[in-house]
């Protein structure tokens, strides 16, 4: 939280590959909020890597920069899946480069500009909500979801027990759903499915429960 870059990006986390082997990078259960980036990119996250990527159940949340929050550009595969990405300034989601991108069960809401902006039309969404997506068209959706996420609380970025995405998600998505759920690391699948966003409620049943003997 807080972080600051004045130099090009990621106020949080800076991370680029230069060479050319490929390799893998997790980069899960994390929370970012209230980070900044005064000059080019992302506020949050920039990313530059060469290989195999998981973006699993991380908050980006309340932060600021000039183009986005987090950018990510990576020439092998990128699966971004169970991500809540809310609520930041100044921003685009983008994913860029010559690879592969999967889109499944995130929250991209409520952000600056696009909630998503992809810069060459090499993504597949499956089991989203996401408010606003900009420039290139998927190469693929299905089931994508464009409704309020009803958080829990003011602040909040976990879901409400009558949240839509509760149980709403995709179980077996192009590169998994991780082990994990949030930064506090509890299941990631509580009831029927996994959730839509990083925070796994803790709602089993959304039509009541019913005991025989």
């Amino acid at each position: 939280m807080h972080g600051y870059s004045s130099h090009y990006a990621g106020g949080a986390l800076n991370m680029a590959k230069t060479t050319n082997t490929a390799a893998s990078h997790v980069f899960s259960n994390v929370f970012l909020a209230s980070n900044n980036a005064a000059s080019t990119t992302s506020g949050a996250m920039f990313m530059s890597w060469n290989g195999y990527v998981h973006l699993w159940s991380n908050a980006i949340y309340a932060n600021s920069g000039v183009i986005s929050a987090a950018y990510l550009r990576n020439e092998g595969n990128t699966c971004v899946n169970g991500n809540t990405i809310v609520g930041n300034q100044l921003i685009n989601y983008v994913g860029t480069g010559a690879g592969h991108y999967w889109l499944a069960n995130n929250t991209l809401w409520d952000n600056e500009g696009y909630d998503v902006f992809d810069q060459n039309g090499s993504v597949d969404y499956a089991y989203n909500d996401i408010g606003l997506i900009g420039n290139l068209p998927p190469l693929s959706s299905s089931n994508e979801l464009s409704v309020d996420p009803q958080f829990a609380g003011i602040f909040g970025v976990g879901l409400a027990p009558n949240s839509p995405l509760v149980n709403a998600g995709l179980d077996n998505p192009p590169g998994g759903v991780g082990s994990c759920c949030d930064p506090n690391h509890g299941p990631r699948v509580i009831g029927q499915h996994v959730d839509i966003g990083a925070y796994e409620s803790d709602v089993l049943f959304r039509n009541g429960y019913e005991s025989g003997s």
